[in-house]
């Protein structure tokens, strides 16, 4: 299914409060930007500790989607979030309701750096990128939320 740009965006909103709330319910504090920042969607901070954590985020709607385009690497966490709402590369296999719960994956910005060292800028100036940049890593970033906690200690 291709969606118009609308729902694209809206898709994105969607994914950003979900992140969001996946820090809240594990007592971090953190705010989304409601503007268009180009570099992060959510900051997560400790007010008492004057610490904050700059967090992207990168969704998709497929169960099978590939990849994602990085356009900047300033920040401190990138979530990678599957929101597994149907098919769109896989021909063939019909779609289970049962596997639509939303996924994330939290990786650190080291991560992510060592991962755009293997893959040159497209045209644009962007990175394609795609879970499988983190085979070794990709099964302990998902649900990693607590490396963003720890990170704020």
């Amino acid at each position: 299914k291709h969606l118009t740009v609308s729902q694209r965006r809206l898709q994105g909103e969607g994914a950003e409060f979900l992140v969001l709330g996946q820090l809240l319910i594990r007592h971090v504090n953190a705010a989304k930007a409601y503007t268009n920042f180009p570099d992060w969607d959510i900051l997560a901070f400790d007010s008492e500790k004057n610490k904050q954590i700059r967090i992207q985020v990168k969704s998709r709607y497929a169960s099978d989607s590939i990849g994602f385009i990085l356009k900047s690497t300033n920040f401190e966490f990138l979530v990678v979030n599957h929101l597994n709402m149907g098919l769109r590369y896989t021909k063939g296999k019909r779609f289970t309701p049962e596997s639509d719960i939303p996924q994330f994956w939290v990786i650190p910005q080291t991560a992510v750096l060592k991962a755009i060292k293997e893959s040159p800028k497209n045209k644009y100036g962007e990175w394609n990128l795609s879970l499988r940049m983190f085979p070794d890593k990709a099964k302990e970033f998902e649900n990693a939320w607590h490396l963003i906690t720890e990170a704020l200690k």
